[in-house]
């Protein structure tokens, strides 16, 4: 009798495995730069994405090879298109904050106002 071949499973060490996480952490270090200025739900759906992809790649010795270069390919796309989507983002705030200041006001606080010369 044929037994069905059993395909080698993924190790975390593969390098489909370290490309997905090179990737997802790529996507976190756009969110987790010191400074910018993506809102907090942008920056949640991106967490959200990188943990799918890491959670896969954590789990890779799991999870058949078919199974894994399928999610994996997703996966990548979905992040090469939340990264640009966040580039785009974070590009058309400090084009809509360039050229404003802080002002005080008469209380004691500030609001966001137009520089002037």
């Amino acid at each position: 009798m044929d037994e069905p071949k059993e395909e080698a499973m993924i190790g975390e060490n593969d390098p489909r495995v370290k490309k997905l996480q090179e990737k997802a952490w790529g996507l976190q270090s756009v969110t987790n730069r010191p400074g910018n200025r993506l809102p907090e739900d942008a920056k949640r759906q991106a967490y959200r994405l990188t943990t799918r992809a890491i959670s896969l790649c954590t789990n890779a010795e799991y999870v058949e090879v078919d199974d894994f270069l399928k999610r994996a390919a997703v996966l990548h796309k979905e992040i090469e298109d939340k990264k640009k989507e966040l580039q785009e983002l974070e590009e058309s705030i400090k084009t809509d904050l360039s050229g404003k200041c802080f002002r005080a006001t008469g209380n004691g606080g500030y609001v966001v106002g137009a520089r002037t010369s």
